[in-house]
């Protein structure tokens, strides 16, 4: 991490600026404003994503390198990390900053591990619960059961604010609305324009002015969770793509929602599992800066 005090000569320039020509041979002007985006500068110890603050004379302005490292850091398999295993599928624990498929996930375990098929994908900074096939005719029967809705998914989120309600649901179609530093966002729109979307909510706790959410897709939309949490006005922390927007006073890497477990019939023995994956350390230590404790159900 870098450390700087801004002088006499420094004040009135820009953040961005002001990283520049601190950062120059170590970091691109593309690179500082998606370090940005992504959280990875503090002034004066809040996290500030804007560039175009001018900063003051004797403002404390912090750069977390270990961002960039993270990015650069080869994705590999870990054994250790698989949930479930058997002839027919296998459930991975899906660790933050990874892809699911390019140059993700699937491609470290086909070469590392055993050949597998993708039959979900879970965002980059998810956490939580990833199936893989091990066979073409399981792949088919897994992706006939998420078409059918009879594949549960629960899921945990830290968001901004407090619920009104303990319990929430939102239905409405998800379609293309814009885009956020190259990503696209996905919101309301009109029938004809998205595909159908639900998703239902249930509060587990909450601190003074966050709260800790289960949610269920009922549908597999891409960002569903993330936008329909900006529809009911409470972003998941960490989430600038979709409308997070505070500044506290300790950094926060990453979109705080965790794919929890998953419920589905076996393709062979025809029983009923459930396969969970407890929350990583970074969402345990967010939850007890935000929450004040942890959900005991882990």
């Amino acid at each position: 991490m870098h450390r700087w005090t801004v002088t006499k000569e420094e004040a009135g320039l820009s953040l961005q600026q002001f990283l520049q020509k601190h950062l120059k041979g170590l970091f691109s002007l593309k690179e500082i404003k998606s370090g940005l985006m992504g959280l990875a500068c503090k002034r004066n110890k809040k996290v500030e994503r804007f560039g175009s603050v001018k900063v003051n004379q004797d403002d404390l302005v912090e750069w977390l390198e270990k961002e960039k490292s993270e990015k650069q850091k080869a994705i590999s398999f870990e054994k250790e990390r698989i949930l479930f295993e058997d002839d027919f599928f296998l459930a991975y624990d899906k660790p933050s900053s990874c892809l699911t498929m390019e140059k993700g996930i699937l491609e470290e375990i086909n070469k590392s591990y055993t050949k597998v098929f993708p039959v979900h994908r879970l965002d980059k900074d998810t956490t939580g619960v990833l199936l893989f096939a091990k066979t073409e005719k399981t792949a088919a029967y897994l992706e006939s059961l998420f078409r059918k809705k009879e594949i549960h998914k629960t899921y945990l989120a830290l968001v901004s604010g407090l619920l009104k309600k303990d319990q929430e649901s939102v239905l409405n179609y998800l379609g293309k609305t814009g885009s956020f530093s190259g990503q696209t966002i996905y919101g309301p729109q009109s029938s004809k324009l998205g595909k159908f979307a639900e998703t239902e909510f249930i509060v587990v706790s909450h601190g003074k002015e966050h709260t800790l959410v289960k949610c269920f897709p009922k549908t597999g939309r891409t960002h569903q969770i993330r936008s329909h949490l900006k529809t009911l006005g409470h972003p998941i922390v960490g989430d600038v793509q979709y409308g997070w927007e505070e500044s506290l006073p300790f950094n926060v890497r990453r979109t705080l929602l965790h794919a929890y477990s998953i419920e589905l019939t076996h393709p062979d023995t025809h029983k009923k599992i459930c396969i969970v994956a407890k929350t990583p350390l970074d969402f345990n230590e967010m939850e007890m800066h935000l929450i004040g404790n942890l959900w005991k159900e882990r």
